[in-house]
């Protein structure tokens, strides 16, 4: 068990006997606590390898995209937080710096390309693998699975509704840092719909089989 999972069942505990909560609720509020600092703490360290790798805003916003989208299509897990974790900051870390050094995606034409290859590429993605479950949680219930698949098309119109005020904005100010937020976007949604196909599992499985041998 990790040190994340230690201190949520602690917090759980000593939460549940000040309250007086069951067991039921005690399991409830340890998954909301385990959550809740997995996430500060994959905030703090992508934004620590962001300034390292001198491409914060890469990986903020590449990051900020998939885990929105993970909300409605699922995705692949690693088989503990620590791990889980140190994937994370892997892939996003060489997503940040493919979009701070390929710097043919921040011209005007290649950006429209890449956009619209992108939102192709996502669309039949989702339709094909979304929502993706874990071992922990499957999802058998048709009507969620609809639910889900429809609120991750529904989420990616909205990207493309932001992607499209930040083409006013480079349009109206030229201001190229539009272009770039728009691909960053565009390469957040790419990397969350490739993360649930059947490679991508293999591949997270493999690394994570690894980091096993490596005892993280």
């Amino acid at each position: 068990m990790s040190i994340i999972e230690k201190s949520s069942k602690v917090i759980a505990s000593k939460t549940s006997t000040m309250l007086d909560l069951d067991k039921d609720q005690q399991e409830i509020l340890e998954y909301g606590a385990l959550s809740i600092i997995q996430t500060l703490i994959s905030v703090v360290l992508l934004t620590l390898l962001g300034i390292l790798l001198h491409s914060l805003l890469e990986i903020l916003v590449i990051s900020l995209t998939a885990a929105l989208l993970r909300q409605y299509s699922g995705g692949v897990h690693a088989t503990s937080s620590n791990r889980c974790t140190v994937l994370s900051l892997f892939f996003f870390g060489l997503l940040s710096l493919f979009a701070k050094y390929f710097s043919v995606l921040h011209v005007q034409s290649h950006a429209i390309i890449f956009q619209v290859f992108t939102l192709i590429v996502v669309i039949i993605l989702l339709y094909k693998f979304a929502p993706t479950d874990s071992p922990n949680k499957r999802i058998t219930d048709p009507e969620k699975i609809l639910k889900l698949k429809r609120a991750s098309f529904k989420f990616v119109l909205f990207l493309f509704l932001i992607s499209l005020c930040l083409w006013f904005i480079y349009f109206k100010f030229s201001m190229v840092v539009a272009i770039k937020i728009i691909v960053y976007i565009h390469i957040g949604m790419l990397w969350q719909a490739v993360s649930i196909t059947s490679v991508m599992k293999l591949i997270v499985s493999k690394l994570d089989f690894l980091l096993i041998k490596l005892k993280i």
